[in-house]
């Protein structure tokens, strides 16, 4: 079964404000959201992949490790 969240619960899970995902809804920005008669809610998996591509897509500096362990890049 899928994990459905509310507005309250994906704004926590992204550490935003509830104010920030509705308007990120109305921009037709942030993660994919559906509604349930009048309610918008979000599935778990669309909010975690949407966090990770964010971060993919705005990772800056620091030094990381290769995945095959050849030190740093």
């Amino acid at each position: 079964m899928m994990d459905i969240m509310s507005t309250a619960g994906a704004a926590q899970l992204l550490g935003v404000s509830e104010g920030t995902l509705r308007y990120w809804r109305y921009m037709d920005q942030g993660p994919r959201s559906f509604r349930v008669g009048r309610h918008v809610k979000y599935r778990r998996e669309d909010v975690e992949a949407w966090l990770e591509n964010q971060m993919a897509t705005t990772a800056r500096g620091g030094v990381t490790e290769r995945p095959d362990g050849g030190g740093a890049r």
